[in-house]
């Protein structure tokens, strides 16, 4: 009977990730399935015990239960035990084991495919869930010199900064999204600036902006961990305004390689995956 590997998160009828990862299993000839489970709010406990049953060989979670997933698994890797996010799961006997691939996926996008070094640069995130908790361990894991949280809802920023500043090097601080005048005069001194909020997200908001274009006048890079659409609002304003601009798709077929060689012990035929991203979002190349 084949392994059951399933993406569970709300929305999720827009992800990748089950053509890409299936690719992956086929190319390498495991018998593996790879399916998207969509799960109503609040539905996340009663869904992670369904992988004890014997079928599955992992799950991977995304927006939104990266953080509730965390306090529903058995044990942790390191990088999840860092950022209180879980987007990895391994079935490992009667045990779930927490791991979050996105910050080796982050980082390897940033250094590999954009081919940038960030040590001892300044960074915005835009967001403060469990994305932006792997984003802001990944930028230490790079050597930034500090990370500004930036979120619509202040406390959330200020809960995320003082969690991770017991545990990572970079100096952090939250600034509200609303309060436009310290924003600006934030950005304007960033070397980087990562949205790792879901607007402008296909299918979430119609394309709206995470923060006003105007505030990236001068910004080197602007990341967007969206993965579709590949080329997203931000980026495009971005980009008329002369930044250099790295969309989602690496990161989320790198973080997808990891989680691959976690369920299986084998290294993930990582061509094969890009090849199969780029051909679902009928681009030529992942950048």
């Amino acid at each position: 009977m084949p392994k059951l590997v399933v993406l569970l998160g709300h929305p999720v009828r827009h992800s990748i990730s089950p053509l890409f990862q299936q690719a992956a299993f086929d190319a390498v000839g495991l018998p593996y399935r790879y399916r998207a489970r969509d799960v109503p709010p609040g539905r996340l406990p009663t869904e992670l015990p369904r992988l004890r049953n014997g079928r599955y060989a992992g799950a991977n979670v995304t927006i939104p239960y990266k953080e509730e997933a965390f306090g529903l698994v058995d044990a942790h890797s390191r990088n999840a035990e860092m950022t209180g996010a879980v987007n990895t799961i391994v079935v490992d006997g009667p045990l779930l084991v927490g791991h979050n691939t996105d910050v080796e996926g982050f980082r390897r996008a940033v250094e590999e495919v954009a081919g940038v070094s960030l040590a001892g640069r300044r960074a915005a995130i835009i967001g403060a869930g469990g994305a932006a908790r792997a984003v802001c361990l990944a930028l230490a894991q790079i050597g930034v010199q500090s990370v500004a949280v930036v979120n619509r809802t202040p406390e959330r920023a200020a809960r995320l900064a003082d969690e991770l500043q017991e545990r990572i090097e970079p100096a952090l601080h939250a600034v509200p999204l609303r309060d436009s005048v310290r924003l600006h005069s934030l950005l304007a001194r960033c070397d980087v600036v990562v949205n790792c909020s879901p607007v402008g997200m296909a299918g979430h908001d119609g394309g709206a902006l995470p923060i006003d274009p105007a505030f990236l006048d001068g910004v080197p890079l602007v990341v967007d961990i969206i993965a579709n659409p590949v080329r997203t609002r931000l980026l495009e304003e971005a980009a008329r305004r002369g930044a250099r601009v790295l969309g989602g798709l690496p990161m989320l077929v790198l973080q997808g390689a990891t989680s691959f060689r976690l369920w299986t012990g084998r290294e993930a035929p990582l061509a094969v995956m890009k090849e199969a991203a780029c051909r679902a979002m009928g681009v030529a190349d992942w950048t």
